[in-house]
């Protein structure tokens, strides 16, 4: 009766755990945190381990966090005859001459894209992110290893290839990165030969950009390899589904940039867990 009780009783909010207000405030703070750290939580039989746990779980796997979360009390096996094999079934569903293990089935390596494209609450964006990440990721990868080059500095060549004269400002605004990796980007665009910067004479606080000859050719090898990965990952679209694609993500494109940018509070958005 107490295990079915604890059971639909247990709290689904941090604040309705029954702990010190000082371990509540910390387990609050770390799982709202973009990478927790490992945690080992521990006390005597009934001082809310579980309970402390599976909160951390829901708040930092979100809501199909059961389905990759597994509770075995120990303590239920305690003077109990089979408890190994009862243990060792835990961790090996399948059997003990299975390759399928617990491990395996709640790892990375066991997750199916197309699972979660389908299922994800913001589905559009999530394509969207996937499809670009597949793209961008190996070829910056490729382009930083042959050529030692980042992302934000590459994107001062690009800008610069197609525009002769910008300030960094400018850059920031074209590609969306951050003022202070585009300024970053300057110094050693600069160091390396790739662009040139003279003072701007109607603005004695900016400096106008512009690409050297060096810098154009360098922009012409890494364009190569990331159109070629753009072209791998869409070879799979017909030319006229390739092009209404194109269509549709300009239309998109260029209706974002008449959109504000609106910044959710994060508090407010895990407030359902908190």
């Amino acid at each position: 009766m107490g295990a079915m009780w604890l059971e639909s009783h247990r709290p689904v909010l941090f604040s309705e755990l029954v702990a010190d207000a000082t371990i509540v405030s910390t387990l609050t703070r770390l799982s709202l945190q973009a990478n927790p750290p490992h945690l080992l939580l521990s006390g005597p039989a009934g001082s809310g381990k579980t309970a402390a746990y599976r909160l951390l779980c829901r708040q930092v796997l979100g809501p199909s966090w059961e389905s990759t979360t597994h509770v075995l009390q120990a303590r239920d096996l305690a003077r109990t005859a089979g408890a190994m094999a009862t243990f060792e079934a835990f961790l090996r569903p399948e059997g003990s001459g299975s390759e399928d293990t617990l491990a395996g089935r709640t790892s990375l390596d066991a997750f199916e894209p197309a699972t979660f494209l389908d299922v994800v609450e913001f589905r559009d964006t999530a394509l969207l992110s996937f499809v670009t990440s597949a793209i961008i990721v190996p070829a910056y990868d490729e382009v930083k290893r042959d050529f030692g080059i980042i992302r934000a500095e590459y994107m001062l060549l690009l800008s610069l290839s197609h525009f002769p004269v910008l300030t960094a400002q400018d850059i920031s605004r074209l590609t969306g990165r951050p003022r202070n990796s585009i300024s970053r980007g300057v110094h050693r665009m600069l160091k390396e030969g790739f662009i040139e910067r003279a003072p701007d004479p109607d603005d004695g606080r900016q400096a106008k950009l512009t690409i050297t000859a060096t810098g154009r050719e360098l922009h012409k090898k890494i364009a190569h390899y990331v159109k070629s990965r753009q072209d791998q990952v869409l070879s799979v679209l017909q030319p006229d589904e390739r092009e209404i694609l194109v269509q549709l993500l300009r239309k998109t494109a260029l209706y974002s940039t008449t959109l504000g940018t609106v910044r959710l509070n994060s508090v407010e958005a895990s407030r359902v867990y908190l």
